[in-house]
């Protein structure tokens, strides 16, 4: 049997290849283990096994302090907690990100570090949801829907045209809490916010000037006006068409 041809380049290429895809790394999915609010910083499980040369599964290494890429510019942001098995793409970079992310100035690279997961960032996000048998999106159909996946807290946007023809444009703010779960001004906010043809109660002024009229009244004919002791004025009659509420 003829031995084989001596190929250098070609051996030099495949440990090349070889060394890489042992190596070298892109993006994964990964779902959080633990979060640091303070520093928008998580552990997280490769959802991806690694598959070496030699054929054997093996788990990747668990990323640690990665800095969660929340979304955010201009002053303005989304911010908001973690939880356990929220889904990430963890994205390993060209170089160390360590320096920027904890002072916010350029990094001078010390080691070659590059492409494995101690210099990844996570994106949060992504949906799971089985082809064979879909979980429906929280938002209904040509809605964007911001807010709780469940529904309990969200503002929900109609664009122009979406999600009927008819749609000119409007934005909604849901909330399940029967009491004083939609709040305006603040966590602390108390009052309750009038709507049209609510009840108007009358006022201390009122209230005095009813009893001085039914006073006049009944000194010329006693006992004709009573004043009685709940009595609503009115009710709201006008109100903004545009902001509307239950």
């Amino acid at each position: 049997m003829p031995a084989e041809e001596v190929d250098l380049w070609r051996d030099v290429r495949r440990g090349a290849v070889r060394d890489i895809y042992q190596t070298f790394r892109v993006a994964l999915p990964g779902a959080v283990a633990s979060f640091a609010r303070d520093t928008a910083r998580a552990t997280l499980r490769l959802m991806v096994r690694f598959v070496g040369t030699d054929l054997k599964a093996r788990d990747e290494p668990t990323p640690v302090d990665v800095p969660v890429m929340q979304y955010a510019g201009g002053g303005y942001g989304a911010w908001f907690d973690m939880r356990p098995d929220d889904p990430t793409v963890v994205v390993c970079c060209d170089g160390p990100i360590r320096g920027y992310y904890e002072s916010g100035t350029p990094v001078t690279p010390v080691t070659g570090q590059s492409h494995d997961f101690g210099c990844s960032v996570a994106f949060p996000g992504g949906r799971i949801s089985n082809t064979d048998a879909p979980t429906p999106p929280p938002n209904n159909a040509g809605e964007m829907h911001l807010g709780a996946a469940d529904g309990t807290a969200a503002v929900i946007l109609r664009g122009a045209g979406l999600p009927s023809p008819d749609e000119l444009g409007s934005v909604v703010v849901a909330s399940a809490g029967p009491v004083a779960s939609l709040l305006l001004g603040g966590t602390a906010a108390t009052l309750g916010v009038a709507r049209l043809t609510d009840d108007v109660a009358p006022d201390a002024t009122w209230t005095a000037f009813a009893i001085a009229v039914a006073g006049f009244i009944n000194g010329l004919a006693p006992g004709s006006v009573v004043v009685p002791s709940a009595v609503k004025v009115g009710v709201i009659s006008t109100a903004s068409e545009k902001v509307v509420s239950e």
